[in-house]
């Protein structure tokens, strides 16, 4: 048998080799942003329903004591944790959430408090309704805020598209429950 060499090599030009890595790219590129706003949409979830858990907790908390609970991350004791340990308060009926606050609480792991009061809110206090003027005062007492650090401005807004129901309005972030203070730092009125 008489073995003749080919004149064109098998495999792949340059030229192919390029357009297949450029398609690659393009398709990781999109998949990785379809699964960025997923995980968006999964934190912005997790929030909404912490809110809803604190709002049930600190309404029974408050029916209970005739005054509003606090919880902390980072902090020991019943004092800094009222909903989840006995913090000898007259009428007192808890545990009222299983376990204290956490970080775990945080869709991105970071220090997260349950405040007494309308701490946090924009400067002139929360506006419900939109329409200008503060509806809860600014360090209102009788309410809970739950306060979130190192959250992203797109995560906040996810997050008030949900609690609000807001559309993408030019004063997303300061007006309604979800306030953001266009760094890193979300505060949500829970209970008022």
């Amino acid at each position: 048998m008489y073995y003749r060499p080919s004149s064109r090599r098998s495999g792949f030009s340059l030229i192919e080799l390029v357009i297949t890595m450029t398609i690659m790219a393009i398709l990781v590129g999109v998949v990785s942003m379809r699964s960025g706003a997923l995980t968006t949409k999964a934190q912005a979830n997790k929030v909404a329903q912490t809110v809803e858990t604190y709002k049930t907790a600190c309404t029974m908390y408050f029916g209970d004591t005739g005054v509003t609970p606090l919880e902390y991350t980072g902090y020991t004791g019943a004092t800094y944790h009222r909903l989840s340990q006995d913090p000898s308060v007259a009428g007192w009926s808890g545990p009222y959430i299983e376990r204290p606050i956490s970080q775990a609480e945080s869709p991105v792991n970071s220090t997260v408090h349950l405040y007494a009061s309308a701490v946090y809110a924009n400067s002139d206090g929360f506006d419900i309704d939109g329409d200008g003027t503060a509806d809860i005062a600014a360090n209102a007492a009788n309410t809970n805020v739950l306060a979130y650090w190192g959250v992203s401005a797109e995560l906040a807004k996810a997050v008030d598209s949900i609690i609000d129901k807001s559309s993408a309005t030019a004063d997303w972030a300061n007006t309604g429950r979800v306030e953001f203070n266009g760094s890193n730092h979300m505060t949500i009125l829970v209970r008022w």
